[in-house]
């Protein structure tokens, strides 16, 4: 089962500020689209339909959508994304909100997870991973109502961990030739301003971006490996 929280952030220093807030109750209203609650969904294929029957009233359904999804993997030569938008149909037509896990860094050419951020860096693969993003936006945006996206699964956890957490270390955002993203700055910092910046810029207003956070992100492994670790002080340190 998988709950989703509604947020979006950029790399920043933690100020003395920041400490005292972490781990505290969070305030403010939940994005637009979102119930005012925690919000729960399943992971469920395309043509599947277990959860529309299942009589549970789930929030969300969930699906990774990894590089190719824009053709269809291959089986869509029109290239326009046309399957993400089914896919968020038909969410709908069953009385879901689509939950996008934007996962599709792991596949561009250049490694797999260890060479997260040297992908970053590299021009030509940050105008083909942003160019697919902005074809999603615009998706979205046909969809018109409210979609989550969360931004690359671990990606930011990567970012911190192979970056020595400088939100400066250059990655190719403005380099990468999108007009879009002309503006931003070439850092990990503006890696994650740029799905701000898509957005912005397609006008998918009801897109609500969100941050999947990482259990090891602090550097230990708190899920899986390291049970015996105190839980908070790792929470905080990430949060």
């Amino acid at each position: 089962m998988n709950s989703f929280h509604g947020t979006h952030s950029a790399f920043s220093s933690q100020t003395d500020a920041d400490a005292d807030t972490a781990g505290a109750e969070a305030h403010g209203d939940p994005p637009d689209g979102l119930p005012a609650r925690l919000a729960v969904g399943l992971m469920e294929e395309p043509d599947q339909t277990w959860m529309r029957d299942s009589g549970v009233a789930w929030d969300l359904r969930y699906h990774y959508f990894t590089k190719g999804w824009r053709d269809n993997w291959g089986w869509d030569p029109t290239n326009t994304g046309a399957w993400g938008l089914r896919w968020m149909t038909a969410c709908d037509a069953h009385g879901f909100i689509p939950a996008v896990q934007y996962y599709c860094m792991n596949d561009e050419p250049g490694g797999g997870e260890d060479q997260f951020y040297e992908k970053t860096r590299n021009a030509a693969t940050m105008a083909s991973y942003f160019g697919d993003l902005k074809v999603l936006m615009e998706r979205a945006k046909e969809f018109d109502k409210p979609v989550l996206i969360m931004v690359e699964a671990d990606g930011f956890a990567y970012l911190e961990r192979q970056t020595g957490e400088d939100p400066d270390a250059y990655a190719a955002i403005a380099d990468s030739g999108l007009p879009e993203l002309a503006g931003l700055p070439n850092t990990a910092a503006g890696w994650g301003l740029a799905f701000l910046q898509l957005r912005e810029a397609v006008g998918a207003h009801k897109v609500i971006l969100g941050l999947h956070i990482s259990a090891w992100a602090s550097g230990k492994d708190i899920a899986c490996f390291q049970t015996e670790v105190p839980l908070q002080p790792e929470v905080d340190k990430v949060y």
